[in-house]
């Protein structure tokens, strides 16, 4: 019996032991990986402190006099705004999702969440700066949305969560999450940030779902037998719904009204859309092989001659007739599906189209390849941001020259 009891603590003490050294292996790799992170952004559009500092070094697409373009290494925070570069490279690290945010300044700011980390961080456009916001770890975030008030939600393979964090000084903070469901399937902020509506799946249907940030009053204002759909929120207060565009088969796009009935907006295979916020003005894709755009204003609807999708569109917010839209040079047949999926990649050139007359001008041509995804323009219309598909890093781009 004393020899069992013997070999029973030496059993413990061994268990022990090794639990001890277990943990403290795992201590010395999470810290190896957060200094490899933080060493990755050195000398990366997020620049040398990825804490608290300014953007160190980035890359800046310039053109010489004889118009023939190069990327050179630049340091933002010494250099003077009237030669600050037309388009910079925000983020060199994968990026979840992206937004402008209005909270009291009066520098154009940009909230952005990295991918690999779940941090928050904010690019000033005025400036080319770079600040980390928050510390709080969120493995592997795969998308991410950013209200005009700040608010963040970000989803990974643990579900989606709602994150806020209250900036009270010069300091980082952590982010304060709310788990939200996580079967959402799309979701969206109002145009104030204090609203939600979420498409999740109920009983064998896809149903939207409008609420408080803080998941109060919810309000079924939307149901349907197909699950592929997203949802966006206009600014004017309109939420709008369409079915997730799939090469050669039919889409469709409708308004939920208050009564929560269905306006038809438009239909068609492959269908994308992109209405214009206090307007019934819209832009509409559809693809069959090929992809044709076409810009509905005053009720009349005309196809436009840039070959492209309305994902890759945004409309100015001061101009009620441009649209601004990235497109290659030329077009690839059949390649909807496998772009969704991030199978094949574009290499985009931004353009202008002018949609009463349908006369569209090349507004930029980067010298890298550049596969534009989820673009936004600032309420001035004065900067565009956007992910490139191809490494899914941040990008912005001065509309003026």
């Amino acid at each position: 019996m004393e020899s069992l009891i013997k070999y029973s603590k030496i059993f413990l003490i061994s268990m022990t032991v090794l639990s001890v050294v277990a943990l403290a292996g795992w201590y010395i790799f999470l810290q190896s990986k957060i200094r490899g992170i933080q060493n990755d952004h050195t000398g990366s559009a997020l620049g040398g402190d990825v804490s608290f500092g300014p953007t160190q070094r980035t890359k800046e697409l310039v053109s010489s006099s004889s118009g023939a373009q190069s990327v050179r290494d630049v340091s933002p925070h010494v250099v003077a705004s009237s030669t600050l570069p037309r388009a910079w490279h925000i983020a060199a690290e994968p990026v979840a999702g992206d937004g402008f945010v209005a909270m009291g300044t009066s520098s154009t700011r940009v909230r952005f969440v990295e991918r690999a980390t779940g941090n928050v961080f904010d690019a000033f456009l005025d400036t080319n700066t770079v600040v980390r916001v928050t510390n709080t770890l969120v493995p592997s975030v795969y998308d991410a949305i950013i209200s005009s008030d700040g608010r963040v939600i970000e989803r990974n393979a643990d579900g989606a969560s709602m994150g806020t964090v209250q900036i009270t000084s010069a300091e980082i903070a952590p982010l304060i999450v709310k788990p939200l469901a996580k079967t959402v399937q799309s979701v969206a902020f109002s145009a104030s940030g204090k609203e939600i509506v979420a498409l999740l799946p109920s009983q064998g249907k896809l149903v939207g779902v409008r609420s408080g940030v803080d998941g109060s009053k919810p309000m079924q204002i939307f149901s349907s037998n197909i699950v592929g759909w997203n949802v966006r929120w206009l600014a004017d207060g309109r939420i709008i719904v369409a079915q997730n565009p799939a090469d050669g088969v039919a889409g469709y796009a409708y308004e939920v009204q208050k009564n929560n009935v269905l306006v038809p907006l438009a239909r068609g295979n492959g269908l994308a859309v992109l209405p214009r916020a206090s307007s019934t003005s819209m832009v509409y894709s559809t693809f069959d092989e090929q992809p044709t755009l076409f810009v509905r204003v005053n009720g009349t609807t005309t196809p436009v001659s840039l070959k492209t999708i309305a994902d890759k569109c945004v409309w100015s917010p001061t101009d009620q007739f441009v649209v601004f839209c990235a497109a290659p040079p030329i077009m690839n047949h059949g390649f909807l599906d496998m772009w969704y999926r991030g199978e094949v990649h574009l290499a985009d050139q931004w353009w202008k189209i002018d949609v009463r007359t349908g006369v569209v001008e090349t507004l930029f041509v980067p010298d890298t390849p550049v596969d534009v995804q989820d673009p936004s323009i600032d309420v001035r219309g004065k900067y565009l941001i956007f992910k490139n598909a191809i490494d899914q890093s941040l990008w912005s781009l001065r509309i003026d020259a």
